[in-house]
């Protein structure tokens, strides 16, 4: 009897062992996710609007960050240097645009440095569980660096062109917030493989112990009847 429930120990802990071995290989998934995270960040530094004049180049600008800055403070109209070319002729031409794009820049930006904070929590303290958490917030930032990029565009339809462009045919309105876009979509996909795969060798080892403790249960009940 003592030696049947030594061996049914040890077949837990081999099961147990060899799950947190597997849940550890998947590891580098949110290491990698970090990464492409952290780029996202730093993508904030790009042009999330800007004024391209093939005469000129670049006639004016301003960065994600600059919107986030002007989001944060409800400040759209300061010509301080932070802000980039916002004030004028962004904001003085294209009110509404400028409000809803610096409250999705603000918005996307929080929910990345949260998907940041929550993969670091899921490689440092292998809280894989949370790993759901950070593919939730990556997608929805995507989402919402997508739609950074066509408010961007729309711009178009304000005076800015006919002010800045002069009927120069190849004067447009551009925008790379469709950069950081892609790329955060590309590090929800790999939060999303490594999320699934846990989520699959997680039902494995669960499916595993509930196999073993049947069978125990069964060689428990033929041990009394003889």
């Amino acid at each position: 009897m003592a030696n049947r429930k030594e061996k049914e120990k040890r077949a837990r802990e081999n099961v147990a062992l060899q799950y947190k071995k597997s849940a550890g290989k998947l590891l580098p998934f949110y290491g990698w996710a970090i990464a492409v995270s952290l780029v996202v960040v730093i993508c904030y530094f790009l042009n999330w609007v800007y004024v391209y004049n093939s005469d000129y180049g670049v006639e004016v600008k301003a960065s994600g960050f600059s919107f986030i800055s002007a989001a944060s403070s409800d400040n759209y109209s300061s010509a301080d240097k932070i802000y980039g070319d916002l004030a004028m002729p962004f904001y003085y031409y294209a009110k509404a645009s400028c409000e809803t794009l610096g409250a999705v820049t603000l918005t996307a930006f929080i929910l990345n440095v949260s998907a940041v904070v929550v993969l670091l929590a899921v490689r440092t303290l292998k809280l894989q569980e949370l790993s759901f958490v950070s593919v939730a917030f990556s997608f929805v930032s995507s989402v919402l660096l997508a739609v950074a990029f066509v408010v961007a565009l729309g711009m178009k339809n304000d005076k800015i062109l006919s002010v800045y462009c002069g009927g120069n045919p190849k004067c447009y309105i551009g925008s790379l917030s469709v950069l950081p876009a892609l790329v955060s979509f590309a590090g929800t996909a790999i939060q999303s493989v490594g999320s699934i795969k846990f989520l699959l060798l997680k039902a494995d080892y669960r499916k595993k112990v509930a196999e073993m403790e049947t069978s125990a249960k069964k060689s428990h009940e033929i041990a009394k009847k003889r």
